[in-house]
């Protein structure tokens, strides 16, 4: 019988628990054991891209993004976000395709 601790979801939702309290470093780590359990979950994804956003983590916030595109290639909100990200980075032409992709 499995416990909690190889639950993806309980990792995820201990993430958000822990974003919503602001221990960030805690939240990238349950995420980080939540997507080894479950590296197709997107929703795990998108949090540790907006940890690494909110660092100011432009490389890993991209190869996030782009990781979740790899997922789901037509997903909008994460061309958005990976259009951010590049922004943030100074590759406005990317940003500017990434962003007109999102639309």
């Amino acid at each position: 019988m499995k416990g909690e601790a190889d639950e993806p979801a309980h990792h995820l939702e201990l993430a958000r628990f822990y974003i919503r309290h602001q221990y960030f470093k805690k939240a990238h780590s349950c995420l980080q054991v939540a997507k080894a359990l479950q590296p197709r979950r997107i929703e795990t994804h998108y949090l540790l891209g907006w940890l690494y956003q909110r660092d100011a983590n432009w490389e890993q916030a991209r190869v996030t993004y782009r990781n979740i595109l790899r997922l789901k290639p037509n997903e909008a909100l994460a061309r958005f976000h990976l259009g951010e990200t590049l922004l943030s980075q100074g590759s406005k032409e990317d940003a500017y395709e990434s962003l007109v992709k999102a639309t």
